[in-house]
């Protein structure tokens, strides 16, 4: 079988724990295993739709990696990590190609 390497978060953890108390949230395992699993999902694509319940936690999860890398930009000054800035948009002011994208053939 193939091994995947292991990330090393502890950084990035200890990170989401601060933003988190920052925020007046609670520190839970689940919460900062979300926002870990986004910043690998962004990492390897081009883009994410984050769907689900209502008060599951998805516009928490994502303020929660965009105060985290603002946060490990600051302190490690590591290229790495990087600025988040957000550009809210109007879903119904758009065709479904140009939200979803497609090809012109």
């Amino acid at each position: 079988g193939i091994e995947t390497p292991q990330m090393d978060y502890a950084a990035m953890t200890k990170a989401i724990e601060a933003e988190l108390r920052k925020a007046s949230l609670q520190v839970t395992s689940s919460a900062i295993t979300k926002v870990i699993q986004l910043y690998e999902t962004k990492n390897s694509r081009h883009s994410v739709m984050i769907v689900g319940e209502t008060g599951s936690g998805k516009s928490t999860t994502w303020r929660m990696l965009q105060a985290t890398l603002a946060r490990l930009k600051k302190e490690t000054k590591d290229p790495a990590y990087q600025l988040v800035k957000e550009f809210p948009i109007n879903p119904k002011s758009l065709s479904l190609g140009e939200l979803y994208g497609e090809f012109d053939l």
